[in-house]
């Protein structure tokens, strides 16, 4: 009987087997990545803008000596199945660019049916002038790099999204439901503004010793690194772990606040 029962599973096996190897079989093999590459460039004059707006992408700011905007587009989708078949899904993407009045915009969006945020990306270079008037960026989902010294008024809508900034200098408006920013060097200008519901705040930079600036964060800590010589006020609502700063009488003021976390202001 036993013997019965192990020539019946291996026939029942055998047709199994023939029929995965049908044209209509179901691919469970290891996910493949397709990826198309394109470049769009603008020339701008004086003080330029950007808007960059987009649902899934990972993006990286550089900076260059010439007066354009200039994007490097990689689209990529991964799954299983086919490679043709995938690379038809590319078209999925919408991806738009403009240049008006010394403005140039991006924007990109998905429009096919595939859920996993990995597996569907626009990963954009850009590069900008080193001073600007300003740069806007909404990202729902993704990361944000700017890897040089930029100069301009810095505007943010993000949903979950980490933003590591290696050197910044202006006015900076940061709105983000979930995510950390790190600034990594520069100078803020007064009357800037941070809130995040969720995620962490770190920068090491000047600040302007007038004016009042709020950086607020639901749950998470906030650490500043000023240098020795700084004169400003600080008003903390949270946890205060450290503050080397002593008053300055008659200078500006950097409200900090978090609910759950802490505060750490030191002296580099």
């Amino acid at each position: 009987m036993r013997q019965i029962c192990k020539y019946f599973f291996i026939t029942i096996l055998f047709f199994l087997l023939v029929g995965c190897g049908t044209e209509n079989s179901i691919d469970l093999g290891p996910k493949k990545e397709v990826v198309s590459y394109s470049k769009k460039a603008y020339a701008v004059k004086g003080f330029s803008s950007l808007v960059f707006e987009s649902d899934f992408s990972n993006v990286e700011v550089y900076c260059q000596d010439y007066d354009e905007i200039k994007f490097e587009i990689t689209k990529k989708i991964r799954g299983i199945g086919e490679k043709s078949e995938l690379e038809k899904k590319l078209n999925d993407f919408s991806v738009e660019t403009s240049d008006t009045d010394n403005k140039v915009s991006f924007k990109s969006s998905y429009k096919g049916n595939i859920k996993g945020v990995a597996d569907k990306t626009v990963d954009v270079k850009i590069f900008v002038p080193k001073v600007m008037d300003s740069v806007s960026l909404k990202l729902n989902t993704g990361t944000i790099k700017i890897l040089d010294n930029v100069k301009c008024a810095l505007k943010t809508e993000l949903k979950m999204v980490n933003v590591d900034i290696s050197s910044f200098e202006g006015k900076l408006k940061f709105i983000a439901d979930m995510g950390n920013i790190r600034i990594n060097g520069g100078r803020i200008y007064k009357d800037s503004y941070i809130k995040i519901g969720e995620g962490n705040v770190n920068i090491k930079a000047e600040f302007y010793n007038e004016g009042s600036s709020h950086f607020e964060t639901g749950m998470g800590n906030i650490e500043l690194l000023l240098p020795s010589d700084s004169k400003l006020n600080f008003e903390n609502i949270g946890d205060v772990e450290i503050n080397e700063f002593k008053e300055a009488p008659g200078a500006g003021k950097l409200q900090l606040n978090t609910s759950m976390g802490k505060i750490a202001i030191r002296k580099y």
